[in-house]
């Protein structure tokens, strides 16, 4: 493996004519902030060696990395194996060094997920490693830009004096299992997103009429204190049921993964509108007083509906309430016509909102007013305990 490609960045093997480009990243004082010391010109010399012996040894180490557009020298990233033992040796670690004219551009970023896309899913690796001084805040956001895990497993480094204040060091982790699971996720936000983003006009106009006045009062009934209520519109689409709530006088946000339909929303309901991936959410604490998820929490897959659901009630006030209305079925999930979806039976989606720490308030079948095998919808509303 002995060159990757990303959209902008070239990962390549070292060529003398990086010696002295590496060489002056490595005595600049600024990259070299949280090492002990700058680098001097035959330890940087030493380190291109080691680096293409691995290459060398195994076909893969730190990879030297040029952009694409004017073929520059910029730094290096990739991975290899520390040279001292660690408390957590044997491993293999992703690192990354670039010279300060390259940074704030995502370039670490791009190249670090390159290189941990080849070693997990070429190399087959099961577990990779990242650590840096503690203070290292540049380096860490990098970390967990691309899905690593603080282990909260702090360590003394050997190779820094005893005593010196960056002798401490976190450590990151990343197993194979949790970025082919990254991956998978990823491609089911990107897909239904797609399906949304073609339709997103056809979808507006189709369910611009529909009535979910039994939705939204269902909701309203259980919540406690005075209005008007802030209430997060969970999936908002076109924004229909935020100006709903809007015209009822409560407070409502929105938050919708699709761009259209974020545009939509806000032009709609005139309501602030948040575009998050439901997959990953950043959800402000205890500012909701309820939650109304119309026709969204189906598109969460079964694996990832447990912590959905928790950063969901970590969302609510004490005793908030979500409501939720799924297409139900009969526990199976996949893809369907264009859109993942995962469609549970009312048993199966209870003990998903009780192991979440909510209790039920009610549930009922929709539309209303037709026998149940014509009926493929089921609403439920529940409380946060605790």
């Amino acid at each position: 493996m002995s060159e990757l490609e990303t959209p902008r960045l070239r990962m390549r093997r070292w060529r003398e004519s990086d010696r002295e480009p590496f060489a002056a990243l490595n005595s600049d004082p600024a990259v070299m902030e949280h090492f002990p010391a700058p680098v001097e010109r035959h330890a940087s010399d030493a380190s291109i060696d080691a680096f293409e012996a691995q290459f060398a040894e195994r076909g893969w180490s730190n990879w030297a990395v040029e952009v694409r557009d004017t073929g520059d020298f910029a730094g290096f990233v990739g991975l290899g194996i520390p040279r001292r033992v660690l408390p957590f040796s044997p491993c293999v670690e992703i690192g990354w060094r670039l010279a300060r004219a390259y940074w704030g551009k995502g370039y670490a970023t791009e190249a670090a997920r390159a290189s941990l896309q080849m070693g997990f899913e070429t190399l087959a690796l099961p577990e990779i490693v990242a650590f840096t001084a503690i203070g290292n805040r540049r380096s860490r956001a990098v970390m967990e830009r691309i899905g690593m895990l603080d282990a909260h497993q702090d360590f003394e480094h050997p190779g820094v004096p005893e005593g010196h204040p960056l002798r401490k060091h976190c450590l990151y982790r990343m197993r194979r299992e949790d970025w082919l699971r990254a991956r998978e996720l990823a491609a089911i936000t990107a897909g239904t997103l797609a399906h949304y983003e073609r339709s997103a006009v056809d979808f507006r106009e189709g369910t611009r009429g529909h009535d979910v006045s039994q939705n939204i009062a269902a909701l309203l009934r259980h919540m406690r204190g005075t209005a008007p209520f802030s209430i997060l519109d969970f999936g908002c689409g076109p924004g229909r049921d935020l100006a709903a709530l809007r015209a009822l006088g409560h407070e409502p946000v929105g938050l919708e993964g699709s761009a259209s339909f974020v545009a939509m929303a806000r032009a709609h309901s005139n309501c602030e509108v948040w575009q998050q991936d439901f997959l990953a959410l950043r959800l402000p604490a205890e500012r909701f007083d309820g939650i109304f998820a119309n026709a969204s929490l189906f598109h969460v897959p079964a694996k990832e509906l447990p912590r959905v659901l928790g950063e969901l009630r970590g969302a609510l006030k004490p005793g908030g309430v979500l409501f939720s209305s799924n297409p139900r079925g009969d526990n199976d999930e996949g893809w369907n016509r264009g859109r993942y979806g995962a469609y549970h039976d009312l048993e199966t989606w209870r003990a998903f909102l009780e192991s979440a720490g909510f209790v039920e308030l009610e549930h009922y079948y929709r539309p209303p007013g037709l026998p149940r095998e014509q009926q493929p919808w089921i609403a439920s509303v529940w409380r946060k305990q605790g």
